[in-house]
């Protein structure tokens, strides 16, 4: 198997991981939401522990989602570096220019041309 090969393998397999850890963050919005739905309707005597407990909770698995997510698409950059130059022109170049890794935040990310 060539260098090259393997390498894309590698950017499948993190991309993948990318997009499951993704699809976690919108599970625990979503799972975040019920509980705290459940809790509005069924107040009871320890509701500021309990809310409490529920953010803490989520902004906890947040954080190690988005760090990991972070993690991934760095390396994502430098497989796109490495595949790149293997190439000899710029094959990939989502993760380099306008992913998660090429910006410090969502909302102020490069558009693609």
């Amino acid at each position: 198997m060539e260098p090259i090969q393997v390498l894309f393998k590698e950017y499948e397999t993190l991309r993948t991981e990318v997009i499951s850890r993704i699809s976690h963050w919108y599970q625990l919005a979503g799972v975040a939401a019920v509980v705290a739905g459940w809790m509005l309707t069924h107040q009871t005597a320890n509701y500021i522990l309990y809310w409490s407990l529920l953010g803490v909770a989520t902004i906890v698995f947040a954080v190690l989602l988005r760090r990991d997510i972070h993690i991934c698409s760095l390396r994502l950059r430098q497989l796109e570096s490495e595949i790149n130059s293997l190439a000899g022109q710029e094959l990939l170049k989502w993760h380099t220019h306008y992913g998660a890794s090429a910006s410090p935040t969502y909302f102020w990310r490069n558009k693609p041309r």
